[in-house]
């Protein structure tokens, strides 16, 4: 990120929040930015979206009820300031609960992660966030592809638009 593009993005959260957040530290992931942010004595996580797979894969609104929810439940941090449009989500930031390259292979971990998992996935998902359509969701990585698509991929776009009434039809969080 450039530091015009994240000067930009700091004095976006000041006009939302009413204070010039300090950066501490970044991170940088596969699909977003994250900064952890000292707000006025407070640290937050702020995630910034960096890859625009569009919706339904990368549908922000939509993952920000769903976190919503998660926060609601104990599952995730509170969610501090949210900017769907821009991309922008503020957590509390967590010390704790975060796991090492060998905590991941070791039982002990697995476990807690799955017990985890099984708590997110179990909670009601309302009726008004809707599905999460295999065929949109190919349709979009095959877009995002763009020149490197390839007949094969095309190929198993068309073959998940023919099969998916198989799946069951049920609301789900993502990925089904």
């Amino acid at each position: 990120m450039t530091s015009q593009a994240l000067t930009d993005v700091l004095a976006r959260i000041e006009r939302a929040t009413g204070v010039y957040p300090e950066v501490l530290r970044e991170f940088d992931t596969i699909s977003n930015s994250a900064f952890l942010l000292d707000l006025a004595g407070s640290r937050v996580v702020c995630r910034l979206h960096s890859v625009g797979f569009g919706a339904p894969v990368t549908d922000h609104a939509r993952e920000l009820r769903i976190h919503q929810l998660a926060a609601d439940a104990g599952l995730s941090p509170a969610i501090v300031h949210a900017d769907s449009d821009a991309g922008i989500l503020l957590t509390d930031f967590v010390a704790e609960g975060s796991f090492d390259a060998q905590q991941l292979v070791e039982k002990p971990a697995l476990e807690a992660l799955a017990a985890c998992l099984q708590r997110l996935h179990a909670l009601p998902l309302p009726e008004s966030l809707g599905g999460y359509s295999l065929t949109e969701a190919a349709a979009c990585y095959l877009r995002r592809a763009g020149n490197n698509a390839t007949a094969t991929l095309a190929g198993l776009a068309s073959l998940v638009g023919q099969h998916e009434s198989l799946a069951e039809q049920q609301h789900v969080r993502c990925h089904r």
